[in-house]
């Protein structure tokens, strides 16, 4: 039995589920008429219910990040073992697989930026809680570092896009379904989608009071 194939399947559709409540309040940026970031942020305030629980962020997240990446790892060191050049083999991957490795630094950088450097006890930032932070955020970090931020950004929205959609036929075939040829065009329509709601988020006004720019601005 591939119990580690079992395990790397289970944790990215615990993962899938988080990222599909996740990526909602950039989906409605983008297909709203008006008023982009104030649907987006109450989007965005029903997934935290769903995921930013105490007792469950540690799970959905943490617990299933961490089960995904170790399986995979071990699942690719024990592949790699019956090659003749097992070093190379377990370095060498598709495009889904090289995607999923760039996901994971650009993921650490995405919490820093979004949650730990916001949750800093030092004034005036004076730890901004989650709930203080909406699709704001994003729009200042958009305006004030412009260049970096859409890099950023647009490499986790394709990495993500490529890895989750390239990755679902895998999973479809392990439990015996039948999958799509190309995918790839489904990529390419949910990164879209998502990209194109960031882009409306980006060009809103902040729309902050001064104090909550200034202490977004220390961030």
């Amino acid at each position: 039995m591939d119990w580690l194939g079992h395990l790397q399947s289970g944790s990215a559709a615990t993962l899938g589920c988080v990222l599909v409540v996740h990526l909602a309040a950039p989906a409605v940026a983008a297909l709203v008429p008006s008023h982009s970031i104030a649907h987006a942020n109450s989007t965005m305030l029903f997934g935290r219910v769903f995921y930013q629980q105490r007792a469950l962020e540690p799970i959905l997240i943490w617990g299933a990040l961490g089960t995904h990446i170790i399986a995979s790892l071990l699942r690719k060191a024990r592949i790699a073992r019956m090659s003749p050049r097992p070093l190379r083999a377990f370095f060498r991957g598709d495009i889904q697989t090289i995607a999923g490795r760039m996901l994971v630094p650009l993921l650490g950088i995405h919490y820093v930026l979004n949650r730990v450097m916001p949750a800093s006890a030092r004034v005036p930032i004076s730890e901004l809680s989650p709930a203080e932070l909406g699709m704001e955020y994003v729009s200042y970090g958009f305006s004030t570092w412009p260049t970096l931020t859409s890099v950023l950004y647009g490499l986790l929205i394709a990495s993500a896009a490529v890895h989750v959609v390239g990755g679902a036929p895998k999973f479809m075939r392990r439990y015996g379904r039948r999958a799509p040829k190309n995918v790839w065009p489904i990529a390419a329509a949910l990164g879209s989608v998502v990209a194109v709601g960031a882009a409306r988020i980006a060009l809103a006004p902040v729309g902050e009071s001064s104090y909550m720019l200034d202490r977004v601005s220390r961030c």
